[in-house]
């Protein structure tokens, strides 16, 4: 048994014959939050070429709470990747399907959930340059420096046209630290104050404190604090507002 806090969990993982994970059982108790307390656990499968292609996720002795499944992108019969074309998402109320496309460089140019498609565009540099989404109703658009740092976004109502106008005031950042070039020193005109090693202090809203380098331990706002906790091997496994209590479950080191 692992104890962090107030908060008690044991983990146990069983393996295929591939010693792959094939079930994950987590044990939680939290004084704080029982209504995440119990057995959760998560079911794998694998396709034939070791592929994770299903995943049925249960809260106690309930049947199937969300089952998750994956198509990948196979160019050919005998040529497979580990590109995600399809994935579905399914409760008894739910049911989401997201498809994928990609350019040649394998950057994703459109999602498509049966409600609408998102697109995107690169650049010769691969970064991200537009995103049309008819779902949110918005366009935005993205500038660079000569380093890769973004440095401005635009929105726009959403739009197809080449050339979008009557756009929104762009949210600007700014990198004016002449011995760091990469580090972020102003967003939209707001102040941003880092420590010795880059991790930010304070954004104008809220401020950070941290442990062990670059492992946030809390934030506050004046009014709302954000307290993390970490394993020993520093994978981030709880965060606390007041009493509400989040915790995250890894499959190696995937969330």
């Amino acid at each position: 048994m692992v104890l962090f806090n107030r908060c008690a969990s044991t983990k146990s993982i069983t393996y295929d014959k591939d010693n792959r994970p094939k079930k994950i059982t987590s044990q939680v108790t939290d004084k704080n939050n029982t209504y995440n307390a119990g057995l959760v656990s998560a079911n794998y499968s694998y396709d034939v070429y070791g592929r994770n292609n299903s995943t049925v996720y249960k809260h106690g002795e309930d049947t199937s709470v969300l089952t998750r499944t994956i198509r990948y992108v196979n160019p050919s019969d005998t040529t497979t990747t580990s590109i995600i074309h399809t994935l579905n998402n399914h409760t008894d109320l739910y049911d989401k399907t997201y498809t994928y496309t990609y350019d040649a460089q394998g950057n994703i140019t459109s999602i498509s959930n049966g409600t609408g498609t998102i697109t995107y565009k690169y650049d010769k540099l691969n970064q991200l340059i537009r995103e049309n989404n008819p779902i949110t109703g918005e366009t935005w658009e993205y500038t660079y420096d000569l380093g890769g740092n973004i440095t401005s976004k635009t929105k726009y109502d959403y739009t197809t046209a080449a050339n979008p106008t009557n756009g929104e005031d762009p949210i600007v950042y700014v990198y004016g630290d002449p011995n760091w070039p990469d580090l972020l020193t102003e967003y939209n005109d707001q102040e941003i104050e880092s420590d010795a090693i880059g991790n930010m202090l304070s954004d104008g809203t809220w401020s950070y404190e941290w442990q062990h380098g670059r492992q946030l331990d809390s934030m506050s706002n004046g009014t709302t604090t954000v307290n993390f906790d970490y394993d020993a091997s520093g994978m981030r496994i709880r965060k606390a507002i007041g009493t509400n209590v989040w915790r995250y479950t890894y499959n190696g080191s995937t969330l």
